[in-house]
């Protein structure tokens, strides 16, 4: 029977056997069922199978299959071998698997059963297995697989009687576990709630007067129930009647059939090879699932090429009382590819199918849904059809063929609060439900049971009655909870005592025994372990006598041995480590494990302590000690005899102490220790003393700070007051306090030039008025030399030289400048000079040199030199442009210039609209001026310069030059002139200025007296009229442009005068 959705096909049809009513006479044990696995495991020459539990193999008990390992069965020439890994166990013609217990199971392909197989040779190439399981263990397998398991809980328990008896109808056939009969998964498809429903009708069986009915059942049946399962079967069956079913209404459907399938009349049929590939039937699936059916059932098609052009009819007929049909006719219009008319074309062929049954048809057609291959969408044959001018089109309801349950009615009943009983009452009228069998209770399960004991627990069957026996006598006796928990009180029983447990139910039905030995679980005593060091190689003590000792490190046995009749004990050991814990048990003979006793094997003392100040208020310690401890405690005390008290702990070999009093003697004494389970001591080390004092000052330098001062430095000390300098002029001479300071610091000057001195430190601090000193400093020792020279510079100074420049140094007679072509490279003396900066000259341009510089003094013959000063780079190239100037050359066009770069090839004109703004290249030029044309009068424009020298390809560039800018204004008009006209008048006149509008003639009575406007005339001449004979009159003039409503005025002419 299939899933939900899915109808059944009877099997009766196709195995051809004919039902007939079973006995219904109750039978005492549960049945099995035989199931012949074929739907999840399909058709495999080689499964795998695994084990959870025991197997015998061929019912050898001698002849086990475990769960540790992997098995295969094979079809080995028509003949079944089973393998472990490569190892062949077993062949034969048939094989089997028997579980030792009701618990095991089997694993195959990945999917697990309960129950025995026999595994077999299917069409002598497939291995077949028939799984034998109870009919209960089936059933709980079947319900949900054709059931959902979260459907409600009466439809559950309806299915599972259906299924049941469906199963016991046929308990003398084989079935399989596909939709041929019931869809079954073994224990991998178990869900507690359709087992829940299983159990709860355990043993239910349908029955019609008196014999096993044959419970079919269907997803659903459309709201109308049938009673015949199909032509195939035409024989009413008393408990099927046709009714209306008001709970199944909901499930109809629909499908879709077009007539044509194919336009032709666009195709080449003489040429069928251009679109047969390419060219599909409307309803490509439909198409392919009836060509499928033509190749496989009608003669002469097998293997040919089929395009079905149309679909004329399609006829159900011969409905049953309820309306389904039961037969049909269907007809086709196809081309075959390789047959051809006499013109050469495609030839159209008809064929029909009919008197077919009407399940077979649906199953023709099958399904246009490419996602559910081998699915009907015509669901089942109560429908109706609606033929139009181009399609058959097919509405119905209900899946599957309706007789007897159905699922998705039985669902909706359950969820109205109908019972399942009254469920199977509606679809099997006049049936009868009745436990057909009981099924004693389950072996109890029991809980380890000790000679302590006063009761025995476990799990049983709900409500049974739990009997305890010695040697077949009663020793107690109690009922299971509903639960299934037990406890019977019973007396303490002796050690090796077996129990022998059982369950009894409300009918009197006896499980099989449950059998347990009492367990001996008294311990011995916890041994007693006298000190052990780590010089010991073995423990001893005392413990209960013929107990086995055993000694453990990190779990591991580190040796054994038998307690005497007094209970003294010696077990040798390895020599441990400091520190090691040790765990000592006693073993009775009955495997019973005393509580531990651990021990930890003591530290030996630590040596070689050490106490030295550390500062001026601290004391650091130093030790050896043994490996593997967790720690140590230090003591201290203010004199050698004590009193001690312990001040820290640490993990390390080294400690500091603290806030001390500067000068005050202090004792320390350490011990180490190991924690565990018990923390084990170490004595003491030898005593150690010391005073804290300011530590010795650290990072001591001396360097020079001028040809006759010495600076030394060193790091402050934490709780000085003060610092003293000491100086020798050898290492190993008298040193002399040479100064005293607060500062980190001091310059010790007067000193001769190139003279090595040497100078120690220490710090001291001010207690009371007493000061304490430190040790000593490491020695340090320089000689007075001029200073490194510093803030050295090199810049280019033309494209061929460098010049550097520094700070002078005080004392120096004069200073050597190196150079060289890389930071690192060698460095050659290029120049000496007395002043502070120097010119190398004949350089390559953009090529990086690098200097360094040293100063010297003149002591006798011998210059005594500085260190060299940090190192500078940089490369010659040309100079940037200077004197750079911007003017107005017209109302359009600025002509910027400036001084010849020496060694520049060409310059490079950088033009931008502000100051700081983007500059972008307007011209490049070889002579030292330049022309910017094409720009907005009166709008202002900024240039800088720079210029280049080629060097092979490359151009080197300058540093850019200062920046310029003015704005584009008319020329000052040209040839300006004033000449007399007449005794009253005078004419001035001038040429043309490009671009202007304009021209503006001023006048005034003195060459520096106030000019006022005369005439504003777009002419090149103007008469001024109305004047005194004799006078001097003063002209000048300018241009004018218009830019929007604003005039741009040019620059004046030279003035001019004439009198009339």
């Amino acid at each position: 029977m299939r899933k939900l959705l899915i109808f059944l096909i009877v099997t009766v049809v196709f195995l051809g056997i004919v039902p007939s009513y079973k006995d219904a006479a109750t039978i005492a044990t549960e049945p099995h069922v035989q199931v012949k696995l074929v739907k999840y495991l399909g058709n495999q020459s080689s499964i795998s199978l695994k084990i959870v539990g025991n197997y015998y193999l061929n019912g050898d008990s001698t002849n086990l299959l475990t769960s540790d390992r992997s098995y295969t069965v094979k079809v080995e020439s028509e003949t079944l071998a089973l393998y472990d890994g490569t190892t062949r166990l077993a062949t034969g013609s048939e094989l089997s698997i028997t579980p030792v217990n009701s618990i095991d199971h089997a694993v195959i392909n990945n999917r697990e059963y309960a129950g025995s197989f026999l595994f077999t040779v299917e069409k002598n190439q497939y291995v077949r297995p028939i799984n034998t399981i109870n009919l209960e263990d089936y059933v709980k397998s079947v319900v949900p697989d054709e059931m959902p398991a979260l459907w409600q809980m009466e439809a559950l328990k309806a299915q599972a009687v259906s299924a049941r008896t469906y199963a016991y109808f046929r308990l003398n056939q084989v079935i399989n576990d596909t939709t041929t009969f019931q869809v079954y998964g073994g224990v991998t498809s178990l869900h507690p709630r359709s087992s829940e429903a299983v159990d709860a009708t355990e043993g239910e069986i349908l029955t019609y007067d008196g014999n096993i009915i044959d419970a079919v059942f269907s997803a659903s049946n459309g709201g109308k129930t049938e009673k015949l399962f199909n032509v195939w079967y035409p024989k009413s069956l008393p408990y099927f009647k046709v009714q209306a079913d008001e709970y199944d209404t909901a499930n109809t459907w629909d499908a879709t059939l077009h007539k044509q399938q194919m336009d032709v009349t666009s195709l080449d049929l003489k040429n069928p090879d251009s679109w047969w590939d390419s060219k599909n039937e409307k309803d490509a699936l439909y198409a392919n699932n009836i060509k499928k059916w033509m190749m496989n059932n009608l003669s002469g098609f097998s293997g040919k090429q089929i395009k079905i052009v149309s679909i004329p009819k399609v006829y159900f007929y011969s409905p049953t009382e309820s309306g389904r049909f039961t037969k049909s006719d269907l007809s086709l219009e196809f081309f075959i590819k390789d047959v051809f008319n006499s013109n050469g074309e495609l030839e159209l062929q008809t064929a029909s199918i009919n008197n077919q049954l009407a399940d077979d048809m649906r199953t023709i057609i099958g399904t246009n849904d490419p996602a559910k291959p081998g699915s009907r969408d015509l669901k089942s044959n109560l429908f109706s059809i609606n033929e139009t001018n181009d399609a058959f089109v097919f509405s119905g309801s209900g899946n599957g063929h309706g007789v007897g349950l159905s699922q998705f009615g039985a669902n909706r009943r359950a969820a109205a609060g109908i019972l399942y009983k009254d469920i199977l009452s509606f679809y099997y009228p006049g049936t009868l439900l009745s436990k057909q069998y009981a099924i004693p209770p389950g072996p109890a399960t029991v809980n380890d049971v000790t000679d302590k004991d006063t009761s025995v627990t476990g799990m049983a069957e709900a409500g049974s009655t739990v009997e305890v026996k010695v040697n077949g006598n009663i020793i107690g006796s109690a009922k299971a909870g509903t639960d299934g928990k037990f406890t019977v009180g019973i007396p303490v029983q002796v050690a090796g005592t077996e129990l022998v447990i059982t369950a009894t139910d409300i009918a009197g039905n006896v499980s099989e025994d449950a059998k347990i030995v009492v367990k001996d679980v008294t311990s011995p005593e916890k041994p007693k372990v006298n000190k052990v060091t780590d010089k010991d190689t073995s423990v001893t003590g005392q413990a209960e006598a013929g107990a086995k000792v055993e000694v453990k490190v990190n779990s591991s046995v580190s040796g054994s041995g038998i307690a005497e009749e007094d209970g003294q004990y010696k077990v040798t050991i390895p020599s441990q480590k400091a520190g090691t814990e040790l765990v000592i048990v006693a073993i009775d003979a009955a495997g019973n494990v005393s509580e531990k006793a651990i021990v930890v094997v003591e530290p030996s003392a630590p040596t070689g302590l050490s106490v030295s100040s550390n500062s001026y208020n601290s004391l650091k310690a130093s030790w050896k000690g043994p490996s593997d401890i967790s720690g140590y405690e230090i003591w201290r005390a203010l004199s050698s005899s004590g009193p001690y008290t312990k001040v820290s702990t640490t993990t390390k070999n080294t400690f500091t102490d603290s806030s001390l009093n500067t000068g005050t003697t202090y004792y320390y004494k350490v011990r180490a220790y190991k924690t565990g389970t018990i923390t084990a001591y170490s004595g003491f080390s030898s005593m150690g003393s010391a005073k804290p004092v300011p530590a010795a000052p650290l990072s001591v330098k001396a360097s020079s700070s001028s040809y006759s001062s010495i600076k030394t430095s060193w790091a402050t000390v934490s709780g000085a007051n003060g610092y003293e300098v000491y100086r020798s002029t050898s290492s190993t001479g008298t040193y002399s306090l040479v100064g005293i300071t607060p500062s980190p610091s001091y310059t010790n000057g007067g000193l001769t030039t190139n003279k090595a001195y040497y100078y120690k430190i220490r710090a001291y601090r001010t207690v009371g008025q007493t000061k304490v000193y430190s040790n000593f400093s490491s020695i340090v020792s320089t000689k007075p030399v001029p200073a490194a020279p510093l803030s050295v510079k090199a810049n280019s100074s033309s494209y061929s030289s460098i010049k550097t420049n520094w700070a002078a140094v005080s004392g120096a007679n004069g200073y050597e400048v190196y150079r060289s072509t890389s930071s690192t490279g060698t460095y050659s003396l290029v120049g000496t000079t007395s002043s502070t900066s120097f010119t190398n000259g004949g350089l390559t341009t953009n090529k990086a040199y690098y200097y360094k510089i040293r100063a010297y003094r003149t002591v006798g013959q011998t210059k005594v030199y500085s260190n060299f000063s940090s190192i500078v780079s940089t490369k010659p190239v040309p100079a940037a442009p200077l004197s750079v100037k911007a003017n107005s050359s017209s109302y359009s066009s600025i002509k910027t210039s400036w001084a010849t770069v020496s060694g520049a090839n060409g310059y490079e004109v950088y033009r931008s609209t502000s100051s700081t703004g983007t500059y972008s290249l307007v011209g490049t030029t070889p002579s030292p001026s330049y022309t910017n044309g094409r720009l907005t009068t009166n709008k202002a424009y900024y240039y800088k310069i720079r210029a280049y020298r080629t060097v092979g390809q490359t151009k080197v560039y300058s540093n850019f030059s200062s920046i310029v800018n003015t704005k584009p204004i008319p020329s000052v008009p040209p040839n300006f002139k004033a000449t007399r006209l007449s005794s009253k008048s005078i004419k001035v006149t001038w040429n043309s200025v490009s671009g202007a509008s304009g021209y503006e003639v001023y006048r005034a009575t003195s060459s520096k007296g106030s000019y006022r406007l005369l005439k504003s005339t777009t002419s090149l001449n103007y008469t001024n009229t109305g004047l005194e004979r004799g006078n001097t009159y003063y002209y000048k003039l300018r241009a004018y442009r218009i830019v929007g409503k604003s005039k741009v005025y040019s620059g004046w002419t030279a003035i001019k005068s004439a009198r009339p």
